[in-house]
């Protein structure tokens, strides 16, 4: 089955509940999916969106966040858009494995690893008028 989804949120932490929502539904409708990715799917996408909000915040704007999940051959993939300032996706400081003792003393900053450690790809389009964040899960996973 494919199909896609388009989601225009304020920029509000109140929503992020609604997009894991309909993502989680979106993706359970592929069969194939098994649980573990489905979770994976939801955690990647959800630190895309609470990165996209704080970037709202940030640059005071009241801009909608966007969101799409589309579903079919054999990946699903999520596509979070902002217009807060930007980062240069390159220049993130490298952070502890997730597992580490010293990632125990971080309470932030680990959105962009673990998208790059959960999803199967990553493309980070970032500047002045925003982000883009692209995340590709694979049904089956070797098909990656």
């Amino acid at each position: 089955m494919a199909f896609d989804i388009e989601m225009v949120l304020p920029a509000d932490t109140a929503h992020t509940a609604f997009v894991r929502s309909v993502i989680a539904e979106s993706a359970h409708l592929e069969s194939s999916l098994d649980e573990d990715r489905v979770q994976d799917l939801l955690l990647v996408a959800t630190e895309a969106v609470t990165n996209a909000i704080g970037a709202h915040k940030n640059a005071n704007s009241y801009s909608p966040v966007r969101v799409s999940c589309s579903l079919g051959r054999n990946r699903v993939i999520v596509v979070v858009r902002d217009e807060g300032a930007g980062f240069n996706p390159e220049a993130l400081p490298e952070m502890p494995s997730p597992e580490s003792e010293e990632r125990l003393q971080r309470e932030s900053g680990m959105g962009v690893t673990l998208m790059r450690m959960l999803a199967d790809e990553v493309d980070i389009i970032s500047g002045t008028d925003g982000t883009t964040v692209r995340l590709t899960l694979c049904i089956n996973r070797e098909g990656k």
